[in-house]
């Protein structure tokens, strides 16, 4: 089995519903999406389904055309995001008391958790995030999808955690403006 396929491999192969490449997004990505699903609260069931609903939702968004390829994030980022977005909602829709605030603050008060389910819109979200400059994105990339403690972070980048804390704020105050900003993501 091949250990290793670019973004147009993924793209393409998830297209015509290649083994291989179904079997090695289930290896590479299903452990990573079912660790974050479990340690927020979730069973290893659910986080089964939820990766199955997300591949699919994947799919439907390829073939349709929704996504589209982004030299800022990788299509498998863009599944775990898909998945993570899909446990939000089953989070959201059980009215659950499970670990919502490990989601990204932008999607609980501006409404954009739907950036994510849209190709276009998710591209356009990471380049926004891109545009804020490199110690803005590392930041956000290492709190909220690498889940690093602000201590970790702080001590990584030679910085107080509070400084990292306060930047981590500022970062995500601008990124909601820019995002509510841009028409596309209106």
């Amino acid at each position: 089995m091949q250990t290793n396929f670019s973004d147009s491999q993924l793209i393409e192969g998830l297209l015509q519903q290649e083994d291989a490449v179904i079997n090695y997004l289930y290896e590479e990505v299903g452990p990573k999406v079912k660790q974050i699903i479990v340690n927020a609260g979730g069973s290893s069931e659910e986080a089964d389904d939820i990766f199955q609903e997300g591949i699919i939702s994947c799919y439907v968004n390829v073939k349709t055309g929704k996504y589209k390829s982004s030299i800022s994030a990788k299509f498998t980022t863009y599944l775990i995001q898909v998945c993570k977005y899909k446990w939000y909602d089953v989070l959201k829709s059980a009215n659950k008391s499970r670990k919502i605030s490990e989601m990204p603050e932008i999607s609980e008060d501006s409404g954009v958790e739907e950036v994510l389910m849209d190709g276009e819109r998710y591209a356009i979200l990471h380049q926004l995030i891109d545009d804020l400059g490199q110690q803005c994105k590392n930041i956000l990339h290492r709190y909220y999808w690498l889940k690093e403690s602000i201590e970790t972070i702080s001590r990584d980048l030679k910085m107080v955690p509070a400084s990292v804390k306060n930047g981590k704020y500022r970062c995500m105050q601008k990124l909601k403006e820019s995002a509510l900003k841009n028409e596309h993501l209106r």
